[in-house]
């Protein structure tokens, strides 16, 4: 029986049918005059055993790495994962490596450094560690968008490549006769877009101009935003602490095995504390002046919210205009912190005209630059307000993990262009 989509709940349901499976090869171990086999196919790993009387195929021509055609019997074995075990009646060998590893893809830990992890990612993404954090990965984006279109949000797709920057971080390109930008943001478009579509969000790429190499930062990365009419930065905030929810909950549903295998005990979202900008300069015994958030005050921060309210998340809100972009009206803004890092940002941006173009005067951005922005204002906008989420750094905090490149699965940074 060829089974087109292979699952634990697929296989538990046909003991003692005979299989036709086409599988990686993940770990050859001899026990107690028998044989293992780990089969991995798409996100489970399956235990085959191989006895010599009962398979028709050399065990000699297996190897790990190998991509087989496998022919088995279903058979109950409570000790083994799932409550079954594949037994090996026969096998065809698809394809091998030429090589042996770099890496201890069979084994609890890759044993290497993870800029070698992430320069020879075609073998690392073989662990299953690696590939249940990409799992957990593709769920975010996908309960992300789920919860959207749920909530009548209309999916847009936004230029990546702009005439004029839509923040002060931003890469710079040629684009045929003309200089261009890669978009850091899609909050320009945003706005733009509520105008007549009123819900709408995005799962998109934004791009990074750092030359850092620190653990919380990419070059390129994935964002999660929304923007919504007839909104403030309470609104954008509440529905961001839904949106975290909801993730949240379809993460621990769906993925038990891979948060088991990452060693992660995830809490469910409830209540997320909220202080202001004030609040928090207070508690970190720093002057107000100060606009902007470090990563030793995030991680302080973070700290206070476990401590005190037993959270996970905390906002700061009220976040003064000298840190905040252009679009956003003053002190309406919001960050949401977690894992001491921050990973979301949010709050109520300008509709009025008169008052973007103060704005952009204000702080001496070329207005000319900005027509088709403020072409938006000029026809009429309704109080607008978004929010967007970083999601290399939301599954970062999420899953414990040290580094932000272990979310990725090709990672771009100061160091990394290919693979």
């Amino acid at each position: 029986m060829a089974i087109t989509s292979i699952t634990p709940e697929n296989l538990s349901g046909l003991i003692n049918a005979d299989i036709t499976i086409e599988a990686r090869v993940h770990k050859i171990r001899r026990a107690s005059g028998i044989t293992l086999v780990t089969l991995q196919n798409g996100r489970y790993m399956f235990q085959s055993v191989y006895i010599t009387d009962l398979c028709k195929t050399t065990l000699n021509e297996l190897c790990e790495g190998a991509y087989i055609e496998a022919f088995a019997s279903v058979k109950e074995e409570l000790r083994a994962p799932y409550g079954f075990e594949l037994t090996l009646k026969s096998f065809r060998v698809i394809s091998k490596p030429l090589e042996d590893y770099p890496m201890n893809v069979s084994q609890p830990t890759l044993g290497c450094t993870l800029d070698e992890a992430v320069r020879n990612r075609t073998v690392s993404i073989k662990h299953p560690a690696e590939r249940a954090i990409l799992h957990i990965r593709s769920t975010v984006a996908f309960a992300f968008s789920e919860f959207m279109q749920s909530h009548g949000f209309v999916q847009i797709s936004t230029p990546k490549i702009t005439a004029a920057a839509t923040d002060t971080d931003y890469i710079r390109v040629k684009y045929f006769d003309k200089e261009a930008t890669l978009t850091h943001s899609p909050a320009l478009y945003k706005i733009m877009a509520v105008g007549g579509l009123d819900r709408i969000y995005e799962t998109g790429t934004g791009y990074s101009s750092k030359s850092r190499n620190s653990i919380r930062h990419l070059n390129e990365f994935t964002r999660l935003d929304f923007e919504f009419a007839y909104g403030d930065a309470n609104s954008a905030r509440e529905l961001l602490t839904d949106v975290i929810k909801h993730i949240t909950e379809a993460i621990q549903s769906q993925h038990q095995a891979e948060l088991e295998t990452l060693g992660v005990k995830m809490s469910p979202v409830t209540v997320i504390p909220v202080i202001s900008h004030k609040e928090a300069m207070e508690f970190l015994e720093k002057p107000e002046t100060q606009s902007d958030l470090d990563p030793t005050d995030e991680k302080k921060l973070c700290e206070y919210a476990k401590t005190k309210f037993g959270s996970n998340y905390i906002y700061i809100t009220e976040m003064p205009t000298k840190s905040r972009p252009f679009y956003e009206k003053d002190n309406c803004g919001f960050v949401l912190l977690s894992g001491g890092i921050e990973i979301a940002s949010g709050g109520e941006h300008i509709s009025d005209y008169a008052e973007q173009v103060k704005k952009l005067e204000k702080r001496n951005i070329p207005i000319d630059d900005y027509s088709s922005f403020l072409s938006a204002h000029k026809y009429g906008l309704p109080p607008v307000c978004g929010a967007g989420i970083g999601l290399e750094r939301f599954i970062m905090a999420l899953l414990g993990l040290d580094n932000i490149r272990q979310t990725t699965l090709f990672t771009r940074d100061l160091h990394h262009i290919v693979p």
